[in-house]
């Protein structure tokens, strides 16, 4: 049977799955089990043990796509397995594929541990991922609302490339607004990975808030302020982004689809 954690601070509420890649399971209201602020989790999800289903994920140690799973880096040619049924590339890192252990919890909060230790120290044979790291969550409630951290250290001898995020589900209803500025967006080829850096169309221009449940977009958004802005007013609620490390390059991508609006910001630094 799944073992989850439940958080409890004042009138908020979370639930999170350590085994099932160490996923968000919800995030509410105590005293209102029908206003969600993500998608919480189905029954399905953890029947099938799908990550995807769940209301938020990590991307560890890479996010997004790499093409066929094939990259260069330090004078090495990785290949990196097929990870995922959706795409033809390696997606979103190995944490959201993988249990997590408990370093710490308590009533509202809990701490997160995952290692990798790559299968080849000479570099590009794990197919999983080359370099040794280790990650960390955390998970707290408090007055405010929920806070989420992700970390990963370099545990391998050699410096390792790396790209983590968070990959929240929101509810989409028919209001439901967004804001966020970027300086442009990368234009995707038929394979789905970025090709083209271009100027942001009007359509795709969220720099004042307005309404996005018309939005269909899966790209990723370069030189964006490091805020963002969901807020649903029929609700009376909105949720946002603090900004990023400054000395961190990062990009927002945006995928939205029908029943369930995501977006996962992500830093991608080369770690040492």
């Amino acid at each position: 049977m799944e073992s989850l954690i439940t958080l409890a601070a004042g009138r908020f509420t979370a639930g999170v799955s350590p085994q099932l890649g160490g996923a968000l399971a919800w995030f509410g209201l105590a005293d209102d089990t029908g206003l969600d602020f993500v998608r919480p989790a189905s029954a399905r999800a953890f029947a099938e043990r799908n990550v995807r289903l769940t209301s938020s994920y990590p991307l560890v140690p890479y996010s997004n796509r790499i093409g066929n799973g094939a990259f260069n880096f330090g004078g090495e040619h990785c290949i990196l397995r097929r990870n995922s049924t959706v795409w033809t590339h390696a997606i979103h890192g190995v944490g959201w594929l993988r249990a997590w252990t408990i370093a710490a919890v308590g009533p509202e909060s809990v701490s997160l541990a995952l290692t990798h230790v790559s299968r080849d120290s000479r570099g590009g044979g794990d197919p999983d991922w080359p370099w040794s790291f280790a990650a960390a969550q955390t998970f707290a409630l408090d007055a405010g609302g929920l806070h989420m951290t992700l970390a990963v250290t370099n545990q391998d001898s050699r410096p390792m490339p790396a790209g983590i995020g968070m990959h929240p589900f929101f509810p989409k209803t028919p209001r439901m607004e967004l804001q966020f500025e970027a300086a442009a967006v990368w234009r995707n080829d038929e394979r789905m990975l970025p090709q083209e850096r271009a100027p942001v169309p009007p359509e795709w221009n969220f720099a004042a808030r307005r309404p996005a449940a018309g939005l269909a977009v899966d790209n990723c958004f370069a030189g964006w302020s490091r805020t963002a802005v969901l807020a649903w007013p029929e609700r009376g609620w909105g949720c946002g982004s603090p900004p990023a490390n400054p000395s961190a390059t990062s990009s927002c991508s945006l995928p939205w689809r029908a029943r369930a609006s995501r977006s996962n910001p992500s830093v991608t630094p080369t770690m040492r």
